[in-house]
C-alpha cells in the first residue's frame, strides 16, 4: 500500500537546553520574545528520543510565544524555534523548571518495590529499615526468625554505615553471622528478579509499570478542567508491587529512569492535551516513545522478545493522567499489554481480583448454579419482521434458562460489511494482514463454510460463543441489560454509540419511542415510500440494515434501495451499518456513567468487550471496574466500525485457550498499526486499549477448571503460616553469656515478684 503524507516545513534553529532536567521536574516554562512586530515565531519541544512533547504555534503572537509543559522527564531536551511568517529576526530564548521531589524519594520506593518483589521469589521475610540504623524491633526479628543471609535493597546507595554496624551486632561471638548482599544499581536489582523468576530456569519476561506520581484525582463532569489536583500519598507503587509478584517481575518505576521518564512525559501531556476532544496520539510519537521504552527494557536486561515474535506480558499500574492512556497502545504487538487504572484502592481491589480469578469466578451465578437466585434465567429481546412494511413480533421478549450466560447488545453494528455494503461503498474491507472478511479461505475448522468472519457481529459474536459453549443473551434496552448483568454474566459485548461526555454514555435502544420495546438487536426505520414499496421503509431484527449512508456527506438518509430500474426491479442498496448516525433517534443516551453505577450491583468478575467510542476512562469505565469487572477491551478514543472483526477473533481465540490479553493483541494485528512492529495502517482509529491482566483466562465451559480449594487452618506453606505461626524453630537463642544474662534477668524478675506477694499476704495477714 501506497501512503501519501502532507507535512509543512518551517525555516527555524533547533537550540539544546543547557541544563539536564532533574528527577520529577514540573511547570515548564519555554518563552521567546523578538522585537521585529512583523515577524512570527513558534516554539516545538523536543525530546532526547527525537519526539514532540509540545508545540506553542499561535501565529498571532507578536515578539512573544510562551509554551507550558506540565511535567518534563530526565535528561536533555532541544527546542526547535520556528519561522511562522515573516523575515529572519534575532530572538532571546528563556525557560525555567522546577524540581518538586528528592531524587532519594524515587531510590527509596524503587528499594522498596523491587525489595519485596525479591523477598518473594526467595520467600524470605521483608523488613523495612531507614538508612542510617538497625530499629530495635528488626534486630529481634532476624533473630527471631534465624535469618542467615540479609539482601539490602539500596538503590542509588543512600544507606549509611550505621545501619550494617547494626546488622554485624546483631548477633554475639559465638552466634552465627548474618552474611549481607548489598544491591545498589538498577540493573543488578532488576536482573537478581528477573534470574529467580519463572519456571524451569526460563524468566517470565513480564514487566510491570508504575510511577511515583501520586493518584491525579478527575471530577466526573468535568472535561477540560481535568484533572483536579494530586491525592497525598495515594501512590501506586504498592499494588504495582503485588501485580509483579504475582508476575515475577521487577517493578519498573518510570519516574526514576531517564528514558522512561521522558516517555511518561510525552504521553502524560500528551493525553492533557487530547483528554477533553479525545484527539488521537501522533503515530510517529507513539513509534519513538515506544521504541525508547523497549530500548530501555533491554538495557536492563530484561527478558523481552516481543519485537523479535515472543510477546511479553507488560502491566501498567497507574491511572489516566499519571501514565497517559496513549503509553499502552504503543506496546501492543510487540507485548500484550494491560492498563490497571482508578485510584489507588481501584488498582489494589483489581490487581486481587485477578489474581484470584481461577477462585472468584465461581461466586459468578452464571458458573454456580448453587448461588443463582433465579435458577439462570436471564432476558432475552424479542424478534420480528415486517408484512406488507406492518411490523410483526415473531417471538416476544422473554426470560430463558442458560447456563455459562454471556450478554451482547447490538444496537449501532455492523452488519454483512462486505457481503452487502461492499456493493455500495464499491469494494471489499481488507484487514492490515490481509484478510478479506467473508471471503478470504480460512484453515481453521471452526470458521463458518471454510472462511474467515464477514464483519457481522450480531451473527458471528454468539456463533462463536455456541462453539465454546456459552449460553448467550441479547438485549438492547438499558434495564434488561443491567438486569441480566446483575443476574450474573461471564462477559458483556457489545456495539453501540458512545461518547466521553459527563460521566460517559452509551446509546442504548429506545423503548419509549419504538414500537418493539427490547428488539434482540436494534434496527433502522428510514425512508421516502418509492412505487409503493413500504417493505424495505422499516426495519426489523430479521432486516436491520434498512437506511443508507450517502457517500457525499456520510448522513444515513437514504433509503435502502435504488431507483427503479427500466425492468421494474428495485434494486437493494446496503451500506453495511446499522444506525450511524441521524438513525440514532432510535436510541437514548439518558442513562449515562453515573446511572450505570447506581443501577449495578455486583457483576461478579465480568469481562467487558466494547465496540463504544470514546467510553474508556470515564466514570461509566471506572464504575465497571468498582462492581467487579475483571477486564475491560474498551477505546478511549473513537473506534472505527472494523473493530468489529477485532471482536470476533477475540471470541473466537477464546475457542483455542488464548489468554485475554493475546486474544485482543491477535485482533488489534488484524485492524490496527503495531508501532513497534513497522505495521502501518492506515486506520489511526483502531486503538482500542485493554484494561485488566492480560495472562487471564476467561472462565468457559470448553476450557473449565474445578473451583479450588480455600485454605483452612493451621497450614504451612514452604514455612509461611497464613493463619499465625504458633512457633519458630529456626529462632537464635544466644551466646552462653547472652543465655546467662537472660536466664539471670528471669529470675530476679521472678524473685521480686514472688517477694511481693509474699509481703501482700503478711500484710493481709497482720490486718485480721
Amino acid at each position: 500500500m501506497n501512503y501519501r503524507i502532507d507535512y509543512t516545513l518551517y525555516p527555524g534553529v533547533e537550540i539544546d537546553i543547557p541544563d539536564e532536567v532533574p528527577f520529577y521536574s514540573r511547570d515548564a516554562t519555554f518563552e521567546v520574545s523578538w522585537d521585529d512586530p512583523s515577524a512570527r515565531l513558534g516554539i516545538i519541544l523536543l525530546d532526547e528520543n527525537g519526539a514532540e512533547v509540545t508545540t506553542a504555534m499561535d501565529s498571532t503572537q507578536s515578539r512573544r510565544q510562551v509554551l507550558e509543559v506540565k511535567s518534563l522527564g530526565m535528561g536533555r531536551y532541544r527546542v526547535a524555534v520556528v519561522n511562522l511568517e515573516g523575515s529572519s529576526t534575532e530572538f532571546k530564548l528563556s525557560y525555567s523548571f522546577r524540581q518538586v521531589k528528592d531524587p532519594r524519594e524515587g531510590d527509596s520506593f524503587a528499594s522498596a518495590t523491587n525489595g519485596a518483589v525479591l523477598a518473594s521469589l526467595l520467600n524470605a521475610p521483608l523488613l523495612y529499615v531507614p538508612y542510617g540504623r538497625l530499629p530495635g524491633e528488626v534486630k529481634d526479628a532476624l533473630n527471631l526468625l534465624g535469618v542467615e543471609k540479609v539482601y539490602v535493597v539500596d538503590l542509588g546507595g543512600h544507606a549509611g554505615e550505621g545501619l550494617f554496624k547494626g546488622i554485624d551486632r546483631a548477633r554475639g561471638l559465638l552466634q552465627k553471622e548474618i552474611k549481607v548482599k548489598r544491591i545498589t544499581s538498577y540493573v543488578d536489582i532488576y536482573r537478581e528478579i528477573i534470574s529467580r523468576a519463572g519456571t524451569d530456569g526460563k524468566p517470565t519476561g513480564d514487566v510491570v509499570f508504575t510511577t511515583v506520581d501520586p493518584w491525579s484525582y478527575w471530577y466526573v463532569a468535568a472535561r477540560r478542567e481535568n484533572p483536579k489536583g494530586e491525592f497525598p500519598g495515594a501512590y501506586f507503587v504498592g499494588p504495582a508491587t503485588l501485580a509483579a509478584a504475582h508476575h515475577g517481575s521487577p517493578v519498573f518505576i518510570t519516574d526514576v529512569h531517564r528514558r522512561l521518564s521522558q516517555a511518561q512525559a510525552w504521553h502524560n501531556n500528551f493525553w492533557l492535551k487530547a483528554y477533553p476532544s479525545r484527539l488521537p496520539p501522533s503515530v510517529g510519537c507513539m513509534v519513538l516513545e515506544g521504541k525508547a521504552i523497549y530500548s530501555f527494557l533491554m538495557q536492563m536486561g530484561a527478558e523481552i522478545g516481543g519485537i523479535k515474535g515472543v510477546k511479553e506480558s507488560i502491566i501498567t499500574v497507574a491511572d489516566q493522567f499519571d501514565i497517559g492512556t496513549s503509553w499502552d497502545r504503543a506496546l501492543v504487538g510487540a507485548a500484550q499489554a494491560g492498563r490497571i487504572m482508578g485510584s489507588p484502592v481501584d488498582a489494589a481491589a483489581w490487581i486481587s481480583r485477578s489474581i484470584f480469578y481461577p477462585q472468584i469466578i465461581f461466586a459468578n451465578p452464571a458458573v454456580n448454579p448453587a448461588l443463582d437466585e433465579h435458577d439462570g434465567m436471564r432476558w432475552q429481546g424479542s424478534s420480528s419482521t415486517r408484512v406488507g412494511g406492518v411490523l410483526r413480533i415473531v417471538e416476544e421478549e422473554r426470560e430463558v434458562q442458560t447456563r455459562y450466560a454471556v450478554q451482547e447488545t447490538w444496537v449501532s453494528y455492523q452488519y454483512k460489511f462486505n457481503e452487502r455494503g461492499s456493493e455500495y461503498w464499491g469494494c471489499k474491507y481488507t484487514t492490515r494482514t490481509g484478510i478479506v472478511p467473508g471471503e478470504t479461505p480460512s484453515d481453521d475448522p471452526i470458521d463458518p463454510n471454510g472462511v474467515w468472519p464477514d464483519i457481522d457481529t450480531s451473527e458471528m459474536v454468539p456463533y462463536y460463543l455456541e462453539k465454546i459453549g456459552y449460553d448467550h443473551v441479547q438485549t438492547t434496552t438499558f434495564e434488561r441489560t443491567v438486569e441480566n448483568l446483575n443476574r450474573g454474566v461471564i462477559m458483556w459485548l457489545e456495539v453501540m454509540h458512545g461518547g466521553h461526555t459527563e460521566s460517559g454514555v452509551v446509546g442504548w435502544w429506545n423503548p419509549d419511542a419504538n414500537e418493539e420495546r427490547d428488539p434482540w438487536r436494534g434496527y433502522e426505520e428510514n425512508g421516502i415510500p418509492v412505487s409503493g414499496d413500504l417493505q424495505r421503509l422499516r426495519g426489523a431484527t430479521d432486516d436491520p440494515d434498512v437506511a443508507t449512508m450517502n457517500k457525499h456527506i456520510g448522513l444515513d438518509v437514504q433509503p435502502g434501495f435504488g431507483p427503479v430500474t427500466d425492468a421494474g426491479i428495485i434494486p437493494e442498496t446496503h451500506d453495511g451499518v446499522v444506525i450511524a448516525l441521524l438513525q440514532q433517534r432510535q436510541t437514548e443516551y439518558s442513562n449515562r456513567g453515573l446511572q450505570i453505577d447506581e443501577a449495578l450491583d455486583n457483576i461478579h468478575s465480568m469481562g467487558f468487550s466494547a465496540g463504544s467510542c470514546l467510553i474508556a476512562n470515564t466514570y461509566l469505565h471506572l464504575s465497571l471496574v468498582r462492581h467487579g469487572s475483571v477486564f475491560q477491551v474498551i477505546d478511549p478514543w473513537l473506534t472505527s466500525w472494523y473493530s468489529s472483526f477485532a471482536m470476533e477473533t477475540f471470541v473466537k481465540d477464546i475457542y483455542y485457550n488464548y489468554t485475554v490479553g493475546e486474544a485482543y493483541e491477535r485482533g488489534i494485528a488484524h485492524v490496527g498499526i503495531e508501532y513497534l512492529l513497522d505495521a502501518w495502517w492506515w486506520d489511526i482509529f483502531e486503538n482500542l486499549v485493554f484494561y485488566g491482566d492480560p495472562d487471564l483466562k476467561v472462565f468457559s465451559p470448553m476450557h473449565a477448571w474445578g473451583q479450588p480449594e480455600a485454605l483452612r487452618s493451621p497450614v504451612n506453606i514452604g514455612g509461611h503460616t497464613p493463619f499465625g505461626a504458633e512457633s519458630h524453630p529456626n529462632r537464635v537463642r544466644g551466646s552462653l553469656l547472652l543465655d546467662a544474662l537472660f536466664i539471670t534477668g528471669v529470675g530476679l524478675l521472678t524473685a521480686e515478684v514472688i517477694r511481693r506477694l509474699y509481703l501482700k499476704r503478711r500484710i493481709a495477714a497482720a490486718g485480721r
